[in-house]
C-alpha cells in the first residue's frame, strides 16, 4: 500500500513539472535514429522551452523570425499565434485555447 502511494505521488509530481512550465530537456542522441528526427526532436524541446504568453496583440507589435510561436491572452481567451512574415505579421488561431 505504501509503495503504491509513493509511486502515485512520484508520478503526479513528474507530470506536474511538465504541465506547469517544466523545461523539456534536449533529447539524448541515439545512433538508430535518423539525423532529421534528432533535429526535429531538438526543435520541439526548444519551442516548448521558449514559448511566450503575452497580453499584447502580437500583430504589428512583437518582432520575431518567421515560424515563431506565441500564445496571446486576450482577456482570458488564449490563442496560438504564428509569425507568418518577418518582422511583425502574426496570424492567430480563430479558436480559443484552454487556459494553461
Amino acid at each position: 500500500m505504501m509503495r503504491q502511494l509513493l509511486l502515485a505521488v512520484l508520478l503526479f509530481w513528474s507530470v506536474m513539472q511538465v504541465s506547469f512550465g517544466g523545461e523539456l530537456p534536449p533529447p539524448t542522441p541515439r545512433k538508430d535514429r535518423p539525423v532529421a528526427d534528432e533535429l526535429y526532436f531538438r526543435r520541439i524541446a526548444q519551442e516548448h522551452n521558449n514559448l511566450v504568453i503575452t497580453t499584447t496583440n502580437p500583430n504589428g507589435a512583437i518582432r520575431g523570425t518567421a515560424g515563431d510561436l506565441i500564445v496571446y491572452n486576450n482577456a482570458g481567451s488564449y490563442k496560438m499565434c504564428v509569425l507568418i512574415t518577418a518582422p511583425t505579421t502574426w496570424r492567430c488561431s480563430a479558436n480559443a485555447l484552454t487556459a494553461p
